[in-house]
C-alpha cells in the first residue's frame, strides 16, 4: 500500500513559501525602519559637532535640533550666523526632552534662493560650535 502524505502536495508547496515570505517581509520592514531612522538623525541629531552637508529645495524648511550636555549649562546662541541669503533663519524653540537631560534647541530654516550657505551656531558654554553647510537647490 503506497504511503499517502499527511498534507496534500499543493499545500506542501504553499507551506514552503511561507518562511520565505516572512523573511522578505521582515527584511523589508527592517530596511524601512533603518531608512526612517537615518532620515530622522539627518535632520534631528543629538550632541552633534560639526561638518554636516545638508541639501534642501527652495521653499523647503529644515529643522536642526541640538542638545547640550547636562554637565555644560548654557544654550546655543540665536540667531545663528548664516554666510549667504540662500538660507533664511525662521526661529528657535528650546525644550528639555527629559528631566535629567540638557537643554535641547530646535532651529528652523527655510531655503530662500539657490546657493550654498554655511551655518555657524555658537554655544554660551563649553559645547562645540556647530558648523553645517546647506546646499539650496
Amino acid at each position: 500500500m503506497p504511503m499517502l502524505p499527511l498534507i496534500p502536495r499543493g499545500s506542501i508547496d504553499r507551506l514552503a513559501d511561507v518562511p520565505i515570505r516572512w523573511l522578505v517581509l521582515g527584511l523589508l520592514t527592517l530596511g524601512i525602519w533603518i531608512f526612517v531612522k537615518a532620515r530622522t538623525y539627518r535632520n534631528d541629531a543629538d550632541l552633534r559637532t560639526e561638518g554636516e552637508t545638508l541639501r534642501i529645495a527652495v521653499g523647503e524648511e529644515l529643522e536642526l535640533t541640538f542638545q547640550t550636555r547636562p554637565s555644560d549649562p548654557g544654550e546655543y546662541e540665536s540667531p545663528p550666523s548664516i554666510s549667504s541669503s540662500s538660507l533664511q533663519f525662521l526661529d528657535v524653540t528650546a525644550f528639555r526632552p527629559a528631566p535629567q537631560a540638557g537643554l535641547a534647541q530646535r532651529f528652523r530654516f527655510k531655503g530662500a534662493i539657490p546657493g550654498r550657505a554655511i551655518v555657524v551656531i555658537h554655544h554660551t558654554g563649553k559645547s562645540p560650535v556647530i558648523r553645517d553647510t546647506v546646499n539650496v537647490h
